[in-house]
């Protein structure tokens, strides 16, 4: 518990938050998010399941996208090295958040939806 308290209040040196856990994290909800976007009409009503999965992970990579952007402009905050470090870090998390903020928000949607109705479309 106190590895994350010190997580999200940046005590953890930005290029350990940022290259260990914030762009890996990234990378994950990019790459599925991508598949989903490129391979949306190419789905059929056998690969449903392969479908729910990739939305369910779209999902919760992008919840982890935003959750890892608090740690990183926490630890930018107390950067003490070259300036343009820290700022460079803090417009990779404000260009992240609403595209992750957004496709979480789609395939939440995209989710309740299917289990409302049973469909995708």
């Amino acid at each position: 518990m106190q590895a994350l308290r010190n997580l999200f209040s940046g005590r953890y040196p930005l290029w350990c938050v940022f290259w260990i856990l914030g762009l890996p994290v990234f990378a994950v909800f990019d790459v599925t998010a991508g598949c989903a976007i490129a391979d949306k009409c190419s789905y059929v009503d056998a690969t449903q399941r392969n479908f729910f999965s990739l939305w369910v992970l779209i999902a919760t990579s992008g919840i982890g996208v935003l959750l890892t952007a608090v740690p990183i402009w926490r630890s930018s905050t107390n950067y003490t090295g070259p300036l343009w470090v820290a700022v460079l870090a803090k417009v990779y998390v404000c260009c992240t958040v609403p595209v992750a903020g957004l496709m979480s928000l789609a395939a939440i949607s995209t989710l309740a939806y299917h289990a409302v109705t049973g469909r995708w479309s």
